[in-house]
């Protein structure tokens, strides 16, 4: 079986993205299916303006001769409900449909599975992404219920994010005086809540310095969070550049809170490989989080938006560090039991039989 599965650069060098971390274990550990990637999607140093027009005109240029040499190839077409995706990817399904081509749509979120679409311009450009009929991925039963309601569709599979899952893990140790590491791992911008971020780190550090926040992804905006952070927090602040393989596993094996006070998420990977790697959690309640992150046994829920209620979250694990030993435990337990490998594989393998039947 061939399976076109779109999705931004796989490169670690090129994109910190969850999809593509999704798209990689896929491909890793489902050597049964003959996977053809197609990139698609802004790399995160990637040239805006003119040069992001020439760069779609020239993908989708490939993208009409991908369909035409691989006939007998289904399409697994991941996309996130944000504002460009819908704009772009409107168009790249619309082109697979006209040339009558099995497909699925795997969703990851966005504000726009969250919130309804007022733009008359880009709701024309939703509705056409699923007027198709095409078969979609979700990834959990809120997600479906939201979709299905925006959609009418009766076609939708829940298959929450495969992720890698350490085999031995070492129990969480603190001392009293040992210093707390926190980490950020994504893209550094506004709607992943990293101005509360800020502000809730550079209070606490008016009053204690017992803690390290580790930050690693690209940064996007013109808000130079990173140069703020740095002159904020000085030494209580690191920030690691882009990360992945080895150097990841370490920072995740390294710190003990995982931070995400995102305004919208669909079920991220960076924090469930988080909680792989024993972190208890510090997030907002968007997309699917909470289903996984629940309040006080194997983290804590902030409201979005809010940096007084991150602080004080961060504040309750500093003053109370045993927390951590627990609450750590707990979610590297709740990734091992809900999220199994296996498990995904088979039931991807079966979506994508559906499509060659259907065919």
């Amino acid at each position: 079986m061939k399976v076109i599965i779109v999705s931004p650069s796989l490169r670690l060098e090129d994109n910190i993205s969850g999809i593509s971390s999704v798209v990689r274990l896929i491909i890793e550990n489902c050597k049964s299916i003959d996977f053809i990637h197609f990139r698609l999607g802004k790399k995160d140093k990637e040239r805006g303006g003119f040069w992001r027009i020439f760069s779609l005109i020239f993908s989708l240029l490939r993208w009409f001769f991908l369909l035409l040499r691989e006939r007998n190839a289904i399409i697994h077409y991941n996309l996130s409900l944000d504002l460009n995706a819908i704009l772009r990817d409107s168009v790249f399904i619309s082109l697979a449909a006209l040339f009558g081509r099995s497909m699925v749509l795997h969703i990851h979120g966005g504000r726009y599975m969250n919130e309804d679409c007022h733009n008359k311009f880009v709701k024309k450009n939703f509705n056409s992404i699923f007027s198709h009929g095409f078969p979609l991925i979700v990834l959990s039963d809120i997600e479906k219920e939201r979709i299905s309601k925006k959609t009418s569709s009766d076609n939708i599979h829940v298959l929450p994010n495969i992720v890698y899952i350490p085999e031995v893990m070492p129990d969480c140790k603190l001392r009293k005086e040992d210093k707390i590491h926190f980490l950020y791992l994504g893209r550094i911008e506004r709607n992943k809540g990293i101005g509360e971020i800020l502000s809730a780190f550079s209070a606490i550090k008016q009053e204690r310095n017992d803690f390290v926040l580790h930050m690693a992804g690209a940064e996007q905006g013109n808000e130079s969070y990173i140069n703020l952070l740095k002159t904020s927090l000085g030494n209580n602040y690191i920030y690691e550049g882009i990360v992945g393989g080895s150097k990841k596993d370490k920072l995740l094996n390294d710190c003990h809170v995982f931070v995400l006070p995102s305004y919208y998420e669909g079920l991220p990977m960076a924090l469930l490989e988080a909680m792989a790697y024993r972190q208890m959690v510090i997030a907002t309640s968007v997309g699917s989080i909470g289903k996984y992150v629940k309040q006080g046994k194997n983290g804590f829920i902030v409201e979005s938006g809010n940096a007084l209620s991150l602080q004080n979250a961060i504040l309750n694990i500093l003053e109370d560090k045993e927390k951590i030993i627990s609450m750590s435990a707990n979610a590297y337990q709740t990734i091992k039991n809900c999220l199994s490998k296996e498990k995904y594989m088979t039931e991807l393998t079966k979506i994508y039989t559906s499509l060659t039947t259907n065919k």
